[in-house]
């Protein structure tokens, strides 16, 4: 009866801790599905030699397809909805709805789409800052105007540690 007694105290204990450590990877799943379908659209692009665009759905949808459609081009490449994993993380801040990449694999789109933030529900603002809480995790997707894609995390500072923004 002890033993039983001492299990559900340490459950107890690490419960809030597993809560958020589900809520982190999440997030992480949401922010690394957006990077996969950036590099996704860069990479059809090099390959076809055509313009291909990334577009932002609602929460953490996308869509990948050629800008041009044509018989060997189609208007959808590849698709995530959003209903599709990582329903407890939202975008918070995102400049643009759209990237659209050259057959160079460069970002061509006049109002360019240079970051996505990804965060929970429970700490929305307009910018994606370092979060006010220890246990929140909030990451952002930077696209430069050059192509690269990235995700960093914005709690850190990029000269402290390489995967700070």
């Amino acid at each position: 009866m002890v033993g039983i007694v001492i299990v559900s105290i340490l459950l107890a204990l690490a419960a809030p801790s597993f809560s958020s450590w589900v809520s982190n990877n999440r997030i992480r799943a949401a922010g690394e599905s957006m990077l996969n379908g950036l590099q996704l659209a860069r990479s059809e692009a090099v390959r076809r030699n055509t313009q291909i665009q990334f577009v932002l759905g609602t929460d953490t949808g996308w869509n990948v397809g050629c800008t041009t459609v044509t018989a060997d081009c189609p208007a959808t490449i590849q698709n995530r909805s959003s209903a599709e994993g990582s329903t407890a993380s939202v975008i918070m801040a995102s400049d643009q709805t759209t990237a659209v990449f050259n057959g160079l694999g460069r970002e061509v789109n006049a109002n360019p789409l240079s970051s996505i933030c990804l965060g929970s529900t429970a700490g929305l603002t307009s910018a994606c800052l370092a979060p006010t809480s220890t246990s929140e995790r909030r990451l952002r997707v930077e696209v430069t105007p050059g192509g690269q894609i990235r995700m960093c995390n914005p709690s850190y500072a990029v000269a402290a540690n390489p995967q700070g923004c």
